[in-house]
């Protein structure tokens, strides 16, 4: 009784051996046709010969990863006086109408190349700064009234507070 269970324990080892290596590849078919277009099918069909596919190796393409390198010397914005090609408020459009939502709006900046390092963004509603200088492109304004607004961007420098780069203004009509 024992060497019978022992038997079949091996010949059950054995068959599942064998399914996992079989698991690792498995048989296509392949066929060029007369004007050389190629078909892959997984069942025969007349004229196309098998092939061994590994099913164990799974292939992903990824893109070659960039590492951001500090450039040398000054920094941009030691020397120049407009540090950012594109520096602009991107929503709302100028001449809007917004609708606002309980008085909230939301405004996107738009600038490239991308913040400076020791750059903040400052966003100003009619003339007056609201909330904190940020580095984020996204401003959530809150209490906004009804009527025609002015807004505007400025970037700022986090050691010494200086303007670096302002956007042209941008009206818009909240409702």
């Amino acid at each position: 009784m024992k060497s019978s269970f022992f038997l079949l324990s091996i010949l059950l080892s054995l068959h599942l051996t064998t399914a996992l290596f079989a698991a690792d590849e498995a048989i296509m078919y392949k066929k060029t046709d007369k004007n050389g277009n190629v078909v892959f099918t997984d069942k025969e069909i007349p004229g196309s010969k098998p092939i061994k596919v590994k099913t164990d190796t799974n292939v992903i393409s990824r893109p070659k990863p960039t590492v951001f390198q500090p450039q040398t010397g000054t920094e941009p914005d030691d020397n120049e006086d407009n540090v950012y090609q594109t520096f602009e408020i991107d929503k709302p459009n100028n001449n809007q109408a917004v609708q606002t939502v309980n008085g909230n709006v939301t405004v996107i900046a738009n600038l490239s190349p991308r913040l400076q390092p020791k750059h903040l963004l400052q966003i100003f509603v009619d003339g007056e700064p609201v909330g904190p200088p940020q580095r984020s492109l996204y401003f959530a304004l809150t209490k906004i009234e009804k009527g025609p607004h002015q807004l505007s961007l400025v970037a700022i420098h986090m050691d010494t507070g200086e303007e670096v780069q302002s956007s042209e203004s941008v009206s818009f009509k909240a409702y």
